[in-house]
């Protein structure tokens, strides 16, 4: 083993072998855009400059289709259906691999307060599929990490698993409240939203509840068409069973996606866990206090060291 080290060094030193040492951890600030859009910088090595992507993790790895000009200029084959990128850097971690993205025409037809020009495509679940998320939306700071060991996550911290699978590695949860019948939820860190359901999920006890316990209200997440939803506050929030929140708004609308989105994910330090599937949430702010005052949190499981 000595020799096969020594070998290695000897390699890099004189130019035989690329040995290089990847970092576990790196941390990188990302811009939040009114509208929700998390926005990070990324390395497209061996492309010209850097690009930005807007992270979505109840989407998936795509690439606009709609600046043919600044493809070609940076060597992406506009007429291909999807574009590889061997590596991509980002802070000082490297992706190495086949980094798959489809290119979207519809990615051009986003409104620009959501979607701006700068912003090349979007990093779905699978590019994060085996690294660990942490994201700070007060101090607006993303850590990515190989494993949450290389994370300070105190043992007392709230977690919930989610579900995923191998060919559709979004996170989703199970969600259950008076208010809405069982749902299953994405998760998704863009979207500027709190706990939605459809409106097909909406109980009897909302239903029938009184204007003074449920509004109806419009909203525009990309600058240009108002979305209408109905809240309602629910008491009680079950996230599969593991985590209670008190006193959440929950909302009802068919115009997004039944999902957990930033407008809850900010009152929290958020741990995505993608390698063991588990979602980590630690109060940063008083509401997110207020909604996890009633949780007894059990140890995890020790891994198996391999």
């Amino acid at each position: 083993m000595r020799f096969f080290t020594l070998f290695l060094l000897l390699a890099a030193l004189f130019g035989g072998t690329n040995f290089t040492t990847e970092a576990k951890v790196t941390t990188v600030p990302f811009i939040q855009l009114p509208t929700g859009q998390v926005l990070i910088e990324a390395d497209l090595k061996g492309k010209a400059a850097k690009q930005y992507f807007v992270i979505e993790t109840a989407g998936t790895n795509l690439i606009r289709r709609d600046m043919t000009q600044r493809l070609d200029f940076l060597g992406i084959d506009t007429t291909s259906s999807f574009a590889e990128f061997p590596e991509i850097q980002i802070g000082d971690m490297s992706f190495i691999g086949k980094n798959t993205f489809r290119l979207k025409k519809a990615l051009g037809k986003r409104s620009e307060y959501a979607f701006p020009p700068s912003a090349l495509g979007t990093l779905g679940a699978k590019f994060f599929r085996k690294k660990v998320l942490q994201l700070n939306y007060q101090t607006k700071t993303l850590v990515i990490a190989d494993s949450r060991d290389e994370l300070n996550i105190s043992t007392t911290t709230p977690y919930v698993h989610f579900t995923q699978s191998f060919t559709n590695p979004v996170p989703v949860l199970g969600v259950r409240c008076a208010e809405a019948s069982d749902y299953d939820v994405y998760l998704d860190v863009s979207l500027a939203i709190g706990i939605n359901f459809p409106t097909i999920a909406m109980s009897a006890v909302t239903q029938n509840a009184g204007p003074d316990e449920k509004q109806t209200y419009k909203l525009s997440l990309d600058g240009e068409k108002n979305i209408h939803y109905t809240a309602i506050e629910s008491p009680t929030v079950y996230l599969d069973s593991k985590i209670t929140l008190s006193q959440v708004e929950i909302t009802f609308t068919d115009e997004l996606m039944p999902a957990i989105g930033n407008t809850f994910l900010a009152n929290f330090i958020c741990t995505i866990d993608f390698n063991d599937g588990i979602l980590f949430l630690e109060p940063i702010t008083d509401k997110g206090k207020e909604m996890l005052t009633n949780n007894e949190v059990k140890p995890l499981k020790q891994k198996k060291k391999k």
